[in-house]
């Protein structure tokens, strides 16, 4: 794909949650689906932490520090994940704590973000962190508030362009990254959403593990998240149902819509993910999109990014 301009956003939607104590790699391995035993100071992983029905409560980045781990979870899931393995401190010593929600957190997306974080050293209170989905091709950096400037100087002077947790969005969705407050929300699993990459398969028992590996191995996954293109009608609701097109009398719902943000630049003016009945979900399968007035047009499934992952991101 061709090259993009990088661009950062300054109201990044994650928060960072750092472990402390002798216990917390423990704890960490015990409750993600990531191997974090095998972490060596100064590497990071994505995880993904389930419950014990295996449904996905944060896709997160694990970063191991000296002194401490620091989990980067998606900022609406962020006190529920903090609530969630605090439950299950009883007597390890483990401290848990979030970083204020005012702490600048900016997050970098382009090839040269590495380059570009050299500038901003002297004024970040932390290492970058790397942001789930966007790796590689983005970081998160943390920013002290009278620096705040400063590196927006910085990063504009090197070419880089500013935009909002909108457009951004919006990109999401282009490439096919779940979401929290869509993919999340309806309760998936991690393998529906394409987060194998967050899932170890060399590792013993985590909570949920059975049921995490039993969908795996024993080939029970349902659906599959997918790329959709208007074809015939307009941008789709959220939650709109998909049918197969000999369905004439939609009998049978084999989809749900679960993002859709407007976009120009493709066919139908929109960028749509959707859950897919995995017999359907493969490029080029033609669907019915509906509500509960009827048929409303028509899509093609289409493949992203995200889950082609020899292929780079194209940024608009």
């Amino acid at each position: 794909m061709p090259f993009f301009q990088p661009f950062y956003v300054t109201r990044a939607p994650y928060r960072l949650l750092r472990l402390s104590g002798r216990d917390r790699v423990a704890l960490l391995h015990n409750m993600t689906t990531a191997d974090i035993r095998s972490l060596a100071e100064g590497q990071s992983c994505e995880a993904t932490l389930v419950d014990q029905k295996g449904l996905l409560l944060d896709w997160v980045t694990i970063h191991a520090l000296p002194d401490a781990h620091v989990v980067v979870t998606h900022a609406p899931q962020a006190e529920a994940v903090l609530a969630w393995l605090d439950r299950y401190v009883i007597t390890e010593d483990v401290t848990l704590a979030l970083e204020p929600v005012e702490t600048p957190l900016w997050l970098l997306v382009g090839d040269a973000w590495e380059a570009a974080t050299q500038g901003l050293t002297h004024v970040a209170t932390a290492p970058p962190w790397q942001a789930p989905g966007f790796a590689p091709m983005g970081c998160l950096i943390a920013l002290s508030t009278e620096s705040l400037e400063i590196a927006r100087n910085i990063l504009d002077s090197q070419g880089w362009q500013e935009q909002s947790p909108q457009y951004l969005d919006s990109n999401r969705v282009a490439w096919g990254i779940p979401g929290p407050a869509h993919e999340f929300a309806i309760r998936t699993n991690p393998w529906e959403l394409r987060l194998g990459r967050a899932i170890a398969d060399n590792k013993g028992c985590y909570l949920g593990q059975e049921v995490v590996a039993r969908l795996k191995n024993y080939d029970k996954v349902q659906r599959h998240l997918m790329g959709l293109e208007v074809i015939q009608g307009g941008p789709p609701e959220i939650n709109a149902g998909l049918w197969a097109p000999d369905d004439v009398e939609r009998q049978r719902v084999i989809g749900r819509v679960t993002s859709v943000v407007t976009d120009p630049s493709v066919p139908g003016g929109c960028g749509v993910l959707a859950l897919v009945k995995r017999a359907y979900a493969h490029a080029d399968q033609s669907l019915t999109l509906g509500s509960a007035e009827g048929p409303c047009g028509l899509v093609r499934v289409v493949d992203r990014w995200f889950w082609i992952a020899e292929e780079k991101p194209e940024i608009k």
